[in-house]
């Protein structure tokens, strides 16, 4: 019982320990999962104004 008390406490330590080492609120999904989410869609917005700037640009070289 007590290894796996210790076990835990160090598991949430490193945890911590990680979190504050990288200055990042979000180091996996299951740290903020609704944060991880908007991060995506936001993240999938972006590339998909990329393409588009990417395909306007080839347009505008045809003419």
């Amino acid at each position: 019982m007590h290894r796996e008390y210790l076990s835990r406490t160090q598991g949430s330590l490193n945890d911590n320990i990680s979190r504050l080492a990288s200055g990042l609120r979000i180091n996996k999904t299951a740290d903020d999962s609704a944060g991880s989410n908007v991060s995506i869609r936001m993240n999938n917005q972006l590339v998909r104004s990329v393409e588009t700037a990417k395909y306007i640009g080839r347009i505008a070289t045809l003419r």
